[in-house]
C-alpha cells in the first residue's frame, strides 16, 4: 500500500507507477490519499508500507528519500473578493488576512516563519486537516484558505480562485518507510525502482 498526500506528486507517482507496471505488469496498486499525519500514523503501526508526504515533517525515525517535486504557496480566495489582474499577495498582504490554515503545529510554525509574523498576530478563521473542509468555508465567506497549489488545483473550486505568494513560498516531497522493517517483496522493489528513479531525475537535473 502506497499512501499520498492530496498534491500534484500523484501526476510524477503516475509516471513512475506505469513504468514499473511495465516491468511487472501483474502488479495492482493501493493507493491510500490522506494527510501527512494520518499517513505518518499508518506506517507507524504498519498499515502503510510507503508513503509520501509534503514538507515540513519530521522524517527522523523514518528511512526517507527526498523528491524533487515542489509546490508553492498560495492562498485560496473567491473571485469576487480580489481585482482580476491581481497576480500574487505579498507576504505582508497574506498575513493581513482572514486565514484558514492546516491543523499540524509544524506547517503553522512554518507559514509563521515564512510570513515573518507570530502566530498571535494572525486572524486564523479555522484550522482544517482536509482542503475539501477549507474550500467550503472559503465559498461561504468565511476567510481564505492558506495552502499548496496542487491540493487545490486537483479539485477545481468553481467560484474561487488560487493567488500565490510573493516571493515564493514552495514546499518540497519526501518518500517514506518505516525503518528497520522489511515490507512486502513488491514493496521493495518499488522502494529500490523509485530511489533509483529519484537518482537518474536528480543526475539529468544536474
Amino acid at each position: 500500500m502506497l499512501g499520498v498526500v492530496e498534491s500534484s506528486v500523484m501526476e510524477y507517482l503516475s509516471r513512475k507507477i506505469k513504468k514499473f507496471r511495465e516491468k511487472y505488469s501483474r502488479i495492482k496498486f493501493h493507493i491510500h490519499s490522506a494527510t501527512g499525519e494520518e499517513l505518518r500514523k499508518k506506517i507507524d503501526a504498519d498499515k502503510l508500507d510507503l508513503a509520501v508526504l509534503i514538507e515540513p515533517v519530521e522524517v527522523a525515525k523514518y528511512k526517507s528519500v527526498p523528491l524533487d517535486i515542489k509546490e508553492r504557496w498560495g492562498v485560496v480566495v473567491r473571485e469576487d473578493s480580489v481585482e482580476q489582474e491581481r497576480l500574487a499577495f505579498s507576504k505582508k498582504e497574506a498575513a493581513s488576512l482572514e486565514l484558514i490554515l492546516p491543523s499540524r503545529d509544524i506547517v503553522i510554525e512554518e507559514i509563521c516563519e515564512w510570513l515573518g509574523v507570530s502566530e498571535k498576530d494572525l486572524k486564523i478563521v479555522a484550522l482544517h486537516n482536509l482542503l475539501s473542509n477549507a474550500t467550503a468555508m472559503v465559498q461561504n465567506g468565511l476567510g481564505s484558505s492558506l495552502c499548496i497549489e496542487g491540493s487545490f488545483t486537483n479539485r477545481g473550486c468553481p467560484g474561487l480562485r488560487f493567488v500565490p505568494i510573493e516571493p515564493e513560498m514552495t514546499s518540497g516531497h519526501v518518500l517514506i518507510r518505516k525503518r528497520n522493517k522489511s515490507l512486502p517483496k513488491i514493496a521493495e522493489h518499488f522502494w529500490e525502482f523509485l530511489e533509483e528513479e529519484i537518482r537518474k531525475d536528480h543526475e539529468v537535473e544536474a
